[in-house]
């Protein structure tokens, strides 16, 4: 008899589904990693107890009933103590999910319990995937995926045995509390290793091939479905404005204290990624505003009550667009498709003019003109994209309404107003006095004097300390040789140039970016922090002016040559960490900003693209049919006769061995897959004679011949091999006695 193939118990199927359940609770966790949630406890418990039940499936055993007993009540009460403590719904929640998810993992699970893990599971990865903006939702959902078919199936298969259905009362068939007074019979003997082996051994390569095409089938759909449907937005509720309590940066909030931006520099995760349609518009040294500071005090610098009011006086609530200060918004101008994470500011980042905003989805947000700034309701608890056109990132920026109130005479936000004692007052004259030797000059030339004054005396350095003693900080600092950074020069620059007169104010926001060479974008991370100054030139515009050493134009814009050599010098990364940074990006593109206008470059372009293959197609047919007809009517000389014929003679007697070789048992045995999964071939091939004989008509399957060749193909079939001869002869006779049979069923 032919071997059967070897199956697997159903004590191995319910091991390996324990397997892939365990997983089951281990994506999700590892999800919720991206978020920042506080949930670090849950976190690593689910990540230290899931090996331990995976190798030892009998600890649930262990656990006392009482624990299973109280379960609900227990975790009712750690809900309403959580949301009690915190007061943030969504965290909550995610909490909650993750301790019934650790409770599933501890006990033995029946098939609604399955159910629920996956439905518990599938919410956190979602979630994340959708909050986090990260391309690993993809590994995780695919992960997740593959895990819960494999339950689905193998619980569909195990509650469909009769090993299962006469072991009602089984540990696993039973309740939670019951479940754990005794070790079930799969889980008290397990060799994880020796059941890899076994399901190795009884794996069929048709049903792992057909899986793989279910499975890739599916994801296609999905592909399929994400560029096809519809582009809509869910809105702003409770639960999604409190998802991420993150924590914002102090150095782009709207108060910095002495040391903030340098903390910021300390982190060397990504801050935002700009894409840009034409890389030449990028300049060399990119600078990027995001909040403007018009007061001072011996802690730091902060925005006025009054620049706060006339930002939230221009509000836009749930907007997707907005007009900037340009007229022009075409896409000839070039297109800044920027992508800011969660966690930096309210704050956005922003290069200069602009004339048109487009975000994402729709946001609520104020933008202030004067100021050149945008700032969102409240910071993001996702990433956020916004594209930007005609985008004119500058040193110089107009302010009509600033120039008119000077003018008249007022005043308003916008710059620094330093009320100091007199005897602040008198040093900072004196400073200002060596800077300058008392010339008249304009507020370009002040701005250089006074930075090659702050260099000759100080140097740069992150890790800075303010000298002891009493009086103002900056000061204290500008009369010693100590050095400092970026914030101490802004502030010490803005201190001197408004004990001159001159109208200026402190700028916080990134400096620069590392140029990743896989997604030809640019890269601005936290490390890239920066704080610089602008100062009123008198008539009508502000001047950025970095007073921090090592800025090749420290004041207004670079030349040509200095632009040129920063973008000739300008950090690119082609690390395996700029691969990622890469996918990211992709990510971004493809799928956080794929929105209508996407869908209808995709179509547009797969219609451009069929276009061309039918062009393409139509050109080849036409031009083989020539080159047919070519040949034909070429002259047909002997010789050419001759070998043509011959050829067509070879193909012939070819395809005619081909044919006869197909119907031999020994094209079977050769180069048939069957013959490499055990058993006999000659056995097979009999059997399957038998079958066709078997489905023949009665009048075919009775005939004298045909039962003669049926006598011949049993002995193959059933019979010892010693006694077997001449077995390609009784497949021939099998062949020859079916079509002799046929023939007289005809006649």
């Amino acid at each position: 008899m032919v071997r059967k193939r070897p199956q697997l118990k159903t004590d191995e199927l319910r091991l390996i589904k324990w397997l892939l359940g365990s997983l089951l609770a281990v994506i999700p966790a590892w999800s919720v990693c991206q978020l920042a949630i506080d949930a670090q406890l849950w976190v690593a418990t689910i990540f230290l107890t899931a090996p331990l039940v995976i190798i030892w499936p009998s600890i649930p055993a262990r656990i006392p009933q009482v624990v299973h007993r109280f379960t609900f009540p227990a975790v009712a009460a750690y809900f309403l103590f959580d949301f009690y403590t915190h007061r943030q719904p969504f965290p909550t929640l995610v909490r909650v999910e993750l301790l019934l998810i650790f409770l599933r993992l501890i006990a033995y699970r029946r098939k609604r319990d399955d159910f629920q893990l996956i439905v518990l599971g599938l919410l956190l990865v979602i979630a994340s995937g959708v909050y986090a903006g990260s391309p690993l939702f993809v590994v995780q959902i695919l992960l997740f995926a593959v895990c819960a078919l494999g339950v689905l199936l193998l619980s569909t298969i195990v509650d469909s045995t009769e090993a299962d259905a006469d072991n009602e009362s089984d540990a696993v068939r039973s309740s939670p509390a019951v479940a754990t007074r005794s070790v079930p019979l799969w889980a008290s003997s397990v060799n994880w290793p020796r059941l890899l082996l076994r399901t190795c051994t009884v794996l069929d390569w048709r049903i792992s091939l057909l899986g793989c095409l279910l499975f890739g089938g599916l994801l296609g759909a999905s592909c399929l479905l994400f560029l096809a449907i519809p582009r809509f937005e869910v809105g702003s509720n409770f639960l999604l404005d409190s998802i991420i309590s993150k924590k914002t940066r102090t150095g782009f909030s709207d108060t910095v204290t002495f040391g903030d931006v340098t903390d910021i520099q300390e982190d060397d995760s990504i801050a935002m990624t700009v894409d840009v349609s034409d890389p030449s518009l990028l300049p060399g040294v990119p600078y990027w505003r995001m909040v403007v500071l018009d007061e001072y005090s011996e802690n730091g610098f902060r925005a006025s009550a009054e620049l706060n009011r006339q930002l939230s006086e221009s509000a836009h609530d749930q907007v997707q667009s907005a007009q900037g200060w340009l007229r022009s918004a075409s896409e000839h101008d070039g297109v800044w498709s920027v992508f800011f994470e969660p966690g930096v500011s309210r704050h956005l980042p922003l290069g200069g003019a602009f004339g048109q905003i487009v975000f994402s989805r729709p946001v609520s947000f104020s933008l202030n003109r004067p100021m050149r700034m945008i700032s969102l309701k409240s910071e993001p608890s996702e990433l956020i994209g916004y594209r930007i056109y005609n985008h004119q990132m500058s040193a110089v920026l107009g302010d009509p309404a600033f120039a008119a109130r000077e003018e008249r005479g007022g005043h308003g936000p916008g710059f620094m107003r330093m009320k100091a004692d007199e005897a602040s007052e008198r040093i900072l004259r004196g400073m200002v006095r060596a800077a300058t030797g008392e010339a008249s000059l304009t507020a370009e030339e002040f701005a250089r004097r006074v930075c090659d004054w702050l260099w000759a005396g100080h140097s740069y350095s992150l890790q800075s300390i303010l000298p002891p003693g009493s009086g103002d900080p900056l000061i204290r600092w500008l009369q010693s040789d100590t050095p400092g950074h970026c914030e101490y020069f802004a502030g010490s620059f803005a201190l001197l140039a408004n004990a001159a007169g001159h109208p200026v104010r402190i700028i916080t926001g990134f400096k620069g970016g590392d140029w990743n060479a896989f997604s030809n974008s640019l890269i601005v991370r936290h490390t890239h922090a920066h704080a610089w100054c602008e100062i009123w030139n008198g008539r009508d515009a502000w001047i950025r002016v970095d007073p921090t050493p090592g800025t090749a134009a420290a004041v207004g814009e670079p030349d040509m040559a200095t632009n040129a050599a920063d973008i000739a010098g300008r950090v690119v990364d082609d690390s395996w960490r700029g691969r990622l940074d890469g996918l990211r990006v992709f990510w971004f593109r493809r799928v956080i900003s794929f929105d209508e206008q996407s869908q209808g470059e995709v179509a547009t372009g797969t219609l451009r693209r069929i276009d061309r293959g039918v062009t393409w197609l139509g050109r080849m047919s036409l031009d083989g049919v020539d080159r047919i007809k070519g040949w034909l009517l070429q002259p047909w000389s002997t010789r050419r006769l001759v070998i043509h014929g011959l050829l067509l003679v070879a193909a012939t007697l070819a395809l005619w061995l081909v044919s006869a070789a197909r119907r031999s048992w020994a094209w079977r045995t050769l180069f048939s897959w069957r013959t490499h999964r055990g058993g006999d071939p000659v056995r097979k091939e009999a059997g399957r004679w038998l079958q066709r004989i078997r489905s023949a008509p009665p009048s075919v399957r009775d005939h004298s011949q045909v039962r003669s060749a049926r006598e011949q193909l049993e002995r193959l079939r059933f019979g010892p091999r010693s006694a077997r001869v001449n077995a390609s002869g009784a497949f021939s006779n099998a062949r020859r006695s079916m079509a002799a049979a046929k023939r007289a069923a005809r006649r």
